[in-house]
Formats: C-alpha cells, structure tokens, sequence
C-alpha cells in the first residue's frame, strides 16, 4: 500500500511540474510583458539617459556630502 502511494505522489508531482512548465511554454504573454520589463538597449535617446543617470548619482554623492561628477570624469574613469 506504501508504494502505490508512493507513486501516486510521484506522479502527481510530475505532473504538476509538467503543466507549470506547459503554462509557461504556452502562454501568449512572456515574463517580461507579465513584469512590464523593458531592455536597456531600448532607449530611445541614449545621451539623455546617460545624463539621467549622472544627474542620479550625483545627487546621491551630494547626500553624502562627496564631491560631484561630471560627464568628462566618467569618460576618464572608462
């Protein structure tokens, strides 16, 4: 009687694997439209987003009291 039930969890183990990976291959959708997920290599202008990120940092390392960077500091440190 252990084995039969045994396998029965196995088997429904199995198979509860088999349809989560058969929902995933199915789905119309993909985990980055589900996460709202867009690539980096997507930016529309890379000049402004690079000035974004810049403009970010420093305020962060003037929160911290650390001198500011500029644009010519970052290309030096590359």
């Amino acid at each position: 009687m252990r084995v039969l039930f045994t396998w029965v969890m196995i088997g429904l183990f199995v198979a509860f694997v088999l349809g989560i990976i058969a929902l995933g291959v199915y789905s119309p959708r993909s985990g980055a439209d589900v996460l709202d997920w867009r690539s980096a290599r997507d930016a529309e202008d890379p000049d402004e987003e690079a000035a974004q990120m810049l403009a970010a940092a420093n305020a962060m390392r003037r929160r911290r009291g650390v001198p500011e960077r500029t644009e010519d500091d970052v290309r030096k440190s590359l």
